[in-house]
């Protein structure tokens, strides 16, 4: 078996699997190996509501060093909770409350440990671009803004609702603890 891992053009380790959610294919694709991010969905859609959500929630997240991707025990910083909705009206309905009351738990619990909180974004749109970023406070529930996320301009959303500035932030504070 041959264990040489396949990259984008980017330096993104490849699907193996050939599906995936547009948004995230985007994703990788736009932003490249420093941004990485995993779908949790399943796992939470399994284990807390016994169905199986399919590529609806993503986390992105900072490793402690990237030249250890082998070992287990590592330290991860974890930067942003996306939940990918078709509509506006639906993501933001009574009907999401529950699901969003979780992940903005998650965000506050999976913060506790790190100097920088866990933001949380709804993704709405289709399968293919554009998209709308929603930013929801995690301590309040509230909206806190919008960002229409086009190709060829992610860098300058994630520049804009922060990430690429709590990226940073995470790297910084990683490398203090390991020392």
């Amino acid at each position: 078996m041959d264990n040489k891992v396949q990259r984008n053009n980017r330096g993104v380790r490849k699907r193996m699997c050939k599906n995936g959610d547009m948004w995230a294919l985007e994703h990788r694709a736009e932003l490249g190996h420093e941004f990485l991010m995993t779908d949790i969905d399943s796992f939470i859609g399994k284990m807390i509501f016994f169905q199986n959500t399919e590529n609806s929630l993503f986390i992105e997240y900072e490793p402690d060093d990237f030249n250890r991707h082998e070992e287990l025990i590592r330290e991860f910083a974890y930067i942003a909770l996306f939940d990918r909705k078709n509509s506006r009206k639906y993501a933001l309905s009574s009907h999401n409350r529950v699901s969003l009351a979780v992940h903005l738990n998650l965000c506050r619990r999976l913060g506790l440990g790190q100097p920088f909180p866990v933001k949380f974004f709804f993704v709405i749109g289709e399968q293919s671009p554009p998209y709308t970023m929603i930013e929801i406070d995690t301590k309040t529930g509230v909206l806190l803004s919008e960002y229409y996320l086009k190709k060829g301009h992610w860098r300058e959303v994630w520049n804009a609702v922060g990430l690429v500035r709590t990226r940073d932030d995470s790297r910084q504070w990683l490398q203090n603890i390991g020392n």
